[in-house]
């Protein structure tokens, strides 16, 4: 079996063709994509992606890390882009506040978390309160 992995791809409507043809010439490919929409192949089967859980307020730590999985997802990737990233007691709450104004949706904290190397979390919160989608619209 071969896996094939395409991100984003409701940005390439044209791009459904190609994954149609490309599982018809090859049957042992499978292949995995993320969009907003469906592509609508026959081969197509659907899973949402649903908010992840929300601190309450105060985050929980083990072991240094959060048990929240908004939080959670968001440090990992914060740390994959900065190495010293260090979720702490000053700036948790931060934190909570980043992921629960991106309605814990999975991709809006890794776009977030990819910022982390740009911004403090407070600057980063700030920048949520006044422009939200502007800090969202950049990057790799």
């Amino acid at each position: 079996m071969t896996l094939l992995v395409l991100a984003n791809l409701g940005h390439l409507d044209a791009a459904a063709l190609d994954v149609a043809a490309l599982l018809a010439a090859a049957p042992a490919l499978t292949v995995v994509t993320t969009s907003r929409a469906p592509i609508r192949i026959a081969a197509e089967h659907e899973f949402e992606v649903p908010p992840l859980p929300l601190p309450g307020g105060s985050v929980e730590f083990a072991g240094g890390d959060a048990r929240e999985d908004a939080v959670a997802l968001f440090v990992v990737r914060a740390r994959a882009v900065r190495a010293d990233f260090a979720l702490t007691e000053a700036n948790a709450s931060a934190f909570a506040e980043i992921c629960a104004r991106l309605d814990g949706l999975p991709l809006a904290l890794e776009l977030a978390a990819a910022r982390i190397k740009l911004f403090s979390p407070q600057a980063m919160l700030d920048h949520l309160v006044e422009h939200p989608l502007e800090l969202l619209a950049r990057g790799r």
